[in-house]
């Protein structure tokens, strides 16, 4: 950006004003960017990294390998009945210390219940079930390309504002005026020699 020469003269505290009222909305519209909720595709992905990995700790916590295993029933007991908290399994005749089985529905469905309703009811179906509630919210979404590019044209504008306002302090010091700087002023533009040789800022 090359930037205008102004006399000082013909620079006003409205000016200033203005380039910051200009600064402002700028900024308000790179957060906006930032708040904008991601499209359908990347709603998709997400809703399928999730659902993957609920399933994949639901597979650990269920132990589905133990369920081939031989165990000797304890007191007529099936190990495969439900354990209370207090570590017994719970039986027609009573009551017995339970055996230390790390594995179980209950304990799957606690820590990973998406995961168990997807091994039942098939990935695809859970995720498309999850999609189709999740659909709404993204009617405005960006993809990431799009957010980068957005918010890529935005820092540039930004940055052409602050130089602008830069020079306008400058032009209003050269009047014998005082103006305050932002406190929150980029120091390579504040502490700039030659306002038109500040380098652009990199943009990920």
């Amino acid at each position: 950006m090359i930037l205008a020469k102004k006399k000082p003269a013909s620079v006003k505290m409205d000016d200033l004003v203005a380039i910051r009222a200009r600064l402002d909305e700028a900024r308000r519209r790179r957060t906006s960017i930032e708040a904008a909720p991601c499209d359908a595709q990347e709603l998709r992905e997400r809703i399928e990294r999730i659902v993957d990995g609920s399933m994949a700790l639901a597979k650990s916590e269920l132990g589905l390998a133990n369920l081939a295993n031989e165990a000797a029933p304890i007191n007529g007991v099936s190990v495969a009945l439900p354990i209370h908290p207090a570590g017994v399994i719970g039986g027609p005749t009573g009551f017995a210390v339970a055996p230390p089985v790390p594995y179980g529905f209950g304990r799957a469905f606690q820590s990973a219940g998406l995961g168990v309703l997807a091994l039942f009811m098939g990935r695809e179906v859970a995720v498309e079930r999850l999609f189709a509630e999740a659909e709404q919210f993204v009617q405005n979404g960006l993809s990431a390309a799009v957010r980068a590019s957005k918010l890529a044209e935005v820092e540039r504008e930004t940055r052409d504002i602050e130089l602008t306002e830069e020079e306008v302090v400058r032009s209003l010091e050269s009047a014998g005026l005082q103006p305050e700087r932002r406190a929150d002023a980029r120091p390579e533009i504040v502490l700039a020699v030659d306002l038109n040789k500040v380098e652009a800022p990199h943009v990920a």
